[in-house]
């Protein structure tokens, strides 16, 4: 009868703790998954970016083909990268007269001397601005340009418009 006792014991505490390490390991899978979930929404959310490239009408080696968005025209765009987001201190988006959301960007002081130097060089060739992968603008440079703020159209529709933004805020 000990012997029954001993085996009945023995085989309920090894199932208590069975059942108590898997509880904890589905527990603890559970919250890792969450955790991931988790972090690829905040990672998407945060992913906005904001480039400034060499472009140009004719294609050229080392430059690659894109098409400005909302439009059919193409240009071609630059692998270099002349300004980004650590040359921006933050961004809002503002209305022009006619009510086109635009996109006004404050760079840093190093941003500010980035900018000016390299569009001193790009007069009378265009400065391409991507965000998110998309071609948005390519204006050609005319004048020598010293300020601290840049104002582009943003093409995308309001909602976006105010994420993207908020996320090139965030990113900082």
């Amino acid at each position: 009868m000990e012997a029954i006792k001993e085996f009945w014991h023995k085989n309920i505490f090894n199932k208590i703790v069975t059942i108590f390490c898997v509880l904890i390991i589905i527990g603890a899978l559970g919250s890792i998954s969450d955790n991931i979930k988790s972090n690829n929404n905040d990672k998407t959310k945060l992913e906005s970016k904001i480039e400034f490239r060499e472009a140009k009408d004719q294609k050229i080696v080392g430059f690659k083909k894109m098409i400005i968005y909302g439009s059919n025209q193409e240009l071609y765009v630059s692998n270099n990268v002349l300004i980004n987001i650590a040359d921006i201190d933050y961004c809002i988006l503002r209305l022009d007269e006619n009510g086109a959301r635009m996109i006004e960007i404050i760079l840093t002081k190093k941003g500010k001397e980035k900018f000016s130097i390299i569009a001193n060089t790009l007069i009378g060739k265009r400065l391409a601005v991507i965000i998110n992968d998309n071609l948005v603008s390519a204006p050609i440079v005319f004048e020598k340009l010293t300020g601290d703020r840049i104002t582009i159209p943003i093409p995308f529709p309001k909602e976006e418009a105010r994420q993207i933004i908020d996320n090139l805020n965030r990113a900082k």
